[in-house]
């Protein structure tokens, strides 16, 4: 998005939204920030879904204004209080645009609890922890659905920390005293992403995130590698690599000899290998060279889970 043409300022107040909306529910302090983030995520979609109907007319700003036609002419409509033309609701920006389901039920999730808690300023403090991990789940599905929508309909890489923290650790307190709308809601939210969980779209309904509490720090729990060309890129230190994969190949088959009764180092043990060296969890090929692809490789392994899953290969065959 190199061109100031107006549908590209459009998307950038969008993403300045969403990322004000991300800002505000990172504030644990914040009591309205479930409230503050529907409406604010709401309102770049709604942006963002009318930048892409302007790109589409050629950047006339005339194609998201409201308008009733008679058999003359187009006659645009202004809004009362600032005599500017009206521009048309979300829900026709979703129908002109026709985005992926997941999308539209995404939205419409979040407009729903929009709807529910940005209206009375009164919710049970059991319904709102209910609210906080549909949000979470919603919400993180919107910004990520966001960020690709801008790639895919823009080419634009916007930089934006789609995956949220989790806004209710701690004790949750459930509450059964829910009205019939707050229900509804809730059954409401579970089927729109239930009917969406087998889909191979691009875009998500709702993420799930998983958060594993540990006490202390662990090299096991600290990092891991993956060939994923995807994943996330970390710089690790040697004394990081050496602390998750300290042992040699003759040390652990030394450990095997010391912790497997009638242990040989024959070819079971050579076969039961193959398997750990491709586990990423118990070993680590690394170059001598990283920057040559012809470079020599030294295999390290990780000893604690190595040791553990060549004795459960062992147990197996016995």
């Amino acid at each position: 998005m190199s061109e100031h043409t107006i549908s590209v300022c459009m998307a950038r107040k969008a993403a300045a939204a969403i990322l004000v909306a991300i800002e505000i529910y990172n504030r644990p302090s914040n009591q309205y920030r479930i409230e503050t983030f529907s409406l604010l995520v709401i309102n770049a979609w709604e942006v963002l879904l009318k930048a892409k109907i302007v790109k589409d007319n050629g950047n006339e700003i005339q194609s998201i204004h409201h308008h009733k036609q008679n058999d003359k002419s187009v006659e645009y409509e202004n809004d009362a209080l600032t005599n500017e033309p009206r521009t048309i609701s979300l829900n026709k920006a979703i129908k002109t645009v026709n985005p992926p389901k997941e999308i539209i039920d995404n939205i419409k999730g979040i407009q729903d609890i929009r709807n529910h808690v940005a209206h009375t300023g009164s919710i049970p403090r059991g319904f709102h922890q209910e609210i906080t991990q549909y949000m979470t789940k919603y919400g993180t599905a919107s910004v990520f659905n966001f960020i690709r929508a801008c790639k895919d309909w823009f080419n634009e890489d916007i930089e934006l920390p789609y995956i949220m923290p989790v806004g209710h650790l701690g004790k949750l307190e459930m509450t059964d005293k829910l009205s019939t709308s707050q229900r509804d809601l809730i059954q409401n939210l579970q089927k729109l992403s239930k009917d969406s969980s087998s889909s191979n779209s691009e875009y998500f309904v709702a993420i799930t995130i998983k958060t594993m509490i540990v006490r202390g720090l662990n090299g096991e729990a600290s990092f891991g590698y993956t060939k994923d060309p995807n994943a996330p890129r970390v710089q690790v230190s040697d004394d990081e690599f050496f602390e998750r994969y300290p042992a040699s190949y003759k040390e652990l088959a030394e450990a095997c000899r010391e912790a497997i009764p009638g242990f040989k180092q024959n070819q079971t043990f050579h076969s039961h290998m193959k398997k750990i060296k491709d586990d990423p969890d118990c070993a680590y090929a690394r170059k001598l060279n990283p920057r040559s692809s012809r470079s020599l490789e030294t295999t390290y392994y990780n000893l604690k889970i190595a040791l553990t899953k060549l004795k459960e290969c062992y147990n197996q065959k016995n």
